[in-house]
């Protein structure tokens, strides 16, 4: 008698361990990937629920080129975008567009259904007409920033006297 009470009360504590693990959870599957995507990338899931590191979270790979992951539930909305391990080939538009965060309700639960539109390294960005003033040049376009892993175009606006003139202009620096 007393075997059966244990064994019972064993397994109402694991099924209620199982179902809280269960039901505080967001799954998430993608259904489809860029068709340019490498063969055998690791795609990885990049958000404010692991510092945004591009590299540390991977998906699981499904039958019919799906991939999945299991995020916990929280008490704050959660932001995430995609990545194959780096900021330098995330996911973006289909036109080469920026791809804003995906965005998780706060104590939302349940399974959400995602796409891949392309990856920043395989898509030429679209070209972008510029509204800068002639004075404004180009001064390298491959500034390396190795805290944030990524490479910046650095402009320079000089007056249209400076060529020609051996006076001390004031400096502002913007980032």
């Amino acid at each position: 008698m007393m075997n059966r009470i244990l064994k019972r009360g064993f397994i109402l504590v694991c099924s209620l361990f199982f179902l809280t693990k269960c039901i505080g959870q967001v799954t998430i599957i993608v259904d489809k990937i860029p068709i340019e995507t490498p063969e055998n990338a690791t795609i990885y899931i990049a958000g404010n629920f692991n510092g945004w590191n591009p590299k540390l979270t991977a998906l699981t790979a499904l039958d019919g080129g799906k991939y999945k992951v299991i995020l916990p539930s929280t008490k704050k909305k959660i932001e995430f975008k995609f990545t194959r391990g780096s900021w330098n080939n995330d996911e973006v538009q289909a036109t080469g567009a920026f791809q804003t965060n995906h965005i998780i309700k706060k104590n939302r639960t349940g399974t959400i259904h995602l796409s891949i539109e392309g990856w920043k390294d395989l898509i030429a960005a679209p070209k972008k007409v510029s509204t800068a003033n002639d004075q404004v040049t180009i001064l390298t376009d491959s500034f390396y920033i190795p805290q944030l892993q990524r490479y910046r175009r650095i402009w320079v606006y000089l007056p249209k006297s400076y060529k020609r003139s051996d006076e001390k202009y004031p400096v502002l620096y913007m980032h």
